[in-house]
């Protein structure tokens, strides 16, 4: 086992959704789903239409739609993919491609209601860069709008915060935790976008 993800419902916090590395797993990974904070769980089995290779990923918007990323690809892992429920794992819509790379992506939602309210931002390590993907449109499509040139190693991460410099707005701030340096020396560097993530800058 391994790479554990567990995510809750910002709008019922007796939703929770949790997903684990597995060999024996569906798609390389085990998802459950708690409607009752966590005192039982019911396994849920969604359909990809794809290869997947697990590392999961998840996130809840403020509307609570849940959204569970993989990795997967044509025989060796070429990106990730996302699906969306809007029923807490009962039931998943189609798969979309969110982020592209080779190695340990990430996913979060602004659940604010900010000017960038329920946008989705996923990273993933892309052969010796990192990719940062986002969706406007609550998970339909993802498109690229920056990559890092720090990121080498597993391990991207992005975050969501106020932006409270000049004022506070809302997920105003996006951010971004690159990899690189060697396994056992690890060098991070972090990055910041007050406009949705269209942009970053070196903080």
């Amino acid at each position: 086992f391994g790479e554990v993800h567990m995510s809750m419902n910002p709008n019922n916090p007796l939703n929770l959704f949790a997903a684990f590395n597995s060999t024996g797993g569906s798609a390389g990974t085990v998802p459950f789903v708690s409607s009752n904070g966590g005192l039982t769980w019911g396994y849920v089995t969604p359909t990809w239409g794809a290869t997947m290779f697990g590392d999961p990923g998840s996130a809840y918007d403020s509307l609570g739609n849940l959204f569970y990323e993989n990795m997967s690809g044509s025989g060796t892992i070429q990106n990730c993919r996302v699906i969306k429920s809007t029923d807490n794992g009962t039931t998943w819509g189609a798969s979309v491609i969110a982020v592209l790379g080779n190695d340990k992506n990430w996913i979060a939602a602004d659940q604010s209601a900010g000017p960038y309210s329920n946008y989705l931002y996923t990273t993933m390590t892309n052969n010796g860069t990192g990719s940062f993907y986002r969706s406007t449109n609550n998970g339909t499509s993802f498109a690229s709008t920056t990559s890092f040139s720090t990121q080498s190693l597993p391990g991207m991460m992005v975050a969501v915060g106020p932006n409270t410099v000049g004022g506070d707005v809302p997920g105003g701030c996006v951010y971004v935790v690159t990899n690189s340096g060697s396994a056992f020396a690890s060098t991070y560097t972090f990055y910041a976008s007050t406009n949705g993530g269209t942009s970053f800058t070196l903080k």
